[in-house]
């Protein structure tokens, strides 16, 4: 659960889950306000393309290396926070 009175900065999640459906949890996260950038790290293959998987901040393709993961929060962190970086460029979706 998400906490109203301290919402985190950004969400990395797969879309295979226990407990429902990944998907249906991305809507649920799109339609929230404030927005919170959600960053997929998932096997993309085994998921079609969905709206709400290209409306996500970022989407990154797992593999064994997590380096690329961590470069693409620390974009979108600066993407959506550009204040806390000294820059307010806001740039486009991140596909990794």
């Amino acid at each position: 659960m998400i906490d109203a009175k301290e919402p985190p900065d950004l969400l990395v999640m797969d879309l295979e889950m226990p407990r429902g459906d990944g998907l249906e949890t991305l809507e649920w996260l799109e339609a929230r306000l404030p927005p919170l950038p959600v960053v997929i790290h998932a096997f993309l293959s085994e998921h079609p393309r969905h709206y709400a998987i290209e409306n996500a901040a970022a989407v990154v393709e797992k593999e064994g290396d997590t380096n690329r993961l961590k470069t693409v929060v620390l974009e979108v962190l600066r993407r959506y926070y550009p204040e806390r970086f000294g820059s307010s460029a806001c740039g486009p979706n991140i596909q990794a």
